[in-house]
């Protein structure tokens, strides 16, 4: 089975963080452009970091 994309991750991981349903969180798209998220880190072959602030919190993606 596939892994849910990058940014459903990122939104269910600060929804475990907050304590709240992954459906209480801000949209993502408030902080950053979900399907660039996903097809930037999509796959093995791209390598590198991004940061960002969503929800009052700090996330950090890196694929390295």
């Amino acid at each position: 089975m596939d892994e849910p994309a990058l940014s459903l991750r990122i939104v269910g991981a600060v929804a475990d963080v907050m304590g709240i349903d992954p459906v209480d969180c801000p949209p993502l798209f408030e902080a950053i452009n979900p399907d660039a998220l996903d097809t930037l880190f999509e796959g093995k072959k791209s390598r590198g970091s991004l940061v960002f602030e969503y929800a009052g919190y700090i996330v950090t993606v890196d694929n390295g």
